[in-house]
Order: C-alpha cells, then sequence, then structure tokens
C-alpha cells in the first residue's frame, strides 16, 4: 500500500491504464526493485497475470543498465546511512546480510533487459538470472547458500529474540538451537562461518552493484 502511485496521499485503487503509465514513465528505480517482489494472492486470475505483464515489462525496460546500478548503490548507501545495523547479528541490515543479497538479485533482474529472467521467487529468480546470462553457476550457488543460510538463523532469532540483535544476550539454549539450524559444531565455530558470510556476501555486491562508502 505504501508502495501505490502518487505514495501514501494517492488512492488505493487506479486504473489498469495509469499503473502501466506510471511504472513505466513515472516510477523511480526502488520502486522497480521493490515491484520485482510482487505476486497476486487472489482474485482474478486474468488480471493478475496482466499486472504482473505490465510490471515486468516495466522492470525490463527504461533506463540503461549503468543508470540503474548507480541509482540502486545510491540506495544501498542512503540506507547504511539511514538504518545501519544495529548489532553484530543483524543478519538483513549488516555488510553482507539479506538486504545486499536481495539488491545483488533485485539489480540482476532491473538490468537483465529481459521480462523472463523475472520472478518473486528466489530460487526460480536465480535459475533465470542464470539462464539470462546474468549470474555464474558459482554465483548462483553462493547467492542461494546465503539465503538458505541467513534465513535459517533468522527464523530462529526473531522467535527467540525479537529485536535483539546482540550475540552478548544470547542464552546458551539459543545458541545451541542456532547452531543446530545451521549444521554448526558450536556457537563459535557458527560466528565464524557467519562473518564469512557477510564477506562473500558483500565481496559479491561489490562486484555486481558497486563498493558501499566505507568500504571505497
Amino acid at each position: 500500500m505504501r508502495l501505490r502511485p502518487s505514495g501514501g496521499a494517492g488512492p488505493v485503487a487506479v486504473s489498469i491504464s495509469a499503473f502501466d503509465r506510471y511504472q513505466h514513465d513515472s516510477a523511480w528505480t526502488w520502486e522497480l526493485m521493490a515491484l520485482t517482489r510482487l505476486r497476486p494472492v487472489a482474485g482474478d486470475a486474468g488480471l493478475g497475470d496482466r499486472i504482473l505483464d505490465i510490471s515486468r515489462d516495466a522492470i525490463a525496460h527504461g533506463k540503461s543498465a549503468s543508470e540503474r546500478t548507480i541509482d540502486i548503490l545510491d540506495m544501498r548507501n542512503r540506507l547504511m546511512r539511514e538504518r545501519p545495523a544495529r548489532g553484530d547479528w543483524d543478519l538483513k541490515l549488516a555488510n553482507g546480510g539479506l538486504v545486499d543479497l536481495e539488491f545483488i538479485l533485485q539489480h540482476a533482474m532491473l538490468t537483465a533487459g529481459e521480462t523472463s529472467a523475472i520472478s518473486s521467487a528466489i530460487p526460480d529468480a536465480i535459475q533465470r538470472l542464470q539462464t539470462a546470462g546474468k549470474l555464474s553457476s558459482e554465483d548462483g550457488e553462493t547467492i542461494a547458500a546465503s539465503f538458505r543460510f541467513l534465513q535459517s538463523l533468522q527464523q530462529v532469532q526473531r522467535l527467540a529474540t525479537g529485536a535483539d540483535l546482540s550475540h552478548e544476550s544470547f542464552s546458551s539454549s539459543l545458541r545451541d538451537r542456532l547452531c543446530r539450524a545451521t549444521a554448526q559444531p558450536s556457537f563459535e565455530a557458527l560466528t565464524e562461518r557467519l562473518q564469512e558470510v557477510f564477506a562473500t556476501v558483500a565481496a559479491l555486491r561489490c562486484k555486481k552493484i558497486g563498493p558501499l562508502a566505507t568500504e571505497s
């Protein structure tokens, strides 16, 4: 709802032609990034397909790949400044965390120039981007494995700690549960593995999109 044309002050519903015109002519790059997650959940199937077709065409065409890369890197730097990681276990906002993984996939979809490379499902998106030549098999496996690892941790963390994102407050039972979720022999090994994943993802984001201000 917050991403509807005209923002929070705009109408809740718009005509299909107005939606089409906005996404192709006025949408900012970050709005198109969010649109990669679009999927119908209820209602008329034909209407859902039509909206997906409009959205994917807008995502695939528009600004040049270089312009979109600049926009996406600017957005990632802005996010880093305005919403920095809140602890050593902020799996979402950490440099090399889930946000970076999402940015890498969204950047690939926005610069592929092909509607066939767009999907809201992560495994499907990786496969489509590999087919389109936007991701190597190695990079695709790195992204998939990193998503699995970080999301496995995030599911346990959210249930157990809420907004607490520092490992210092983790109980011994929680540490053990996190290790079991990721098949790590100890919490020390898990911490080391987490830092390796962060570093790998950050390096891939740097290669695909560019360095953050702190890295450059």
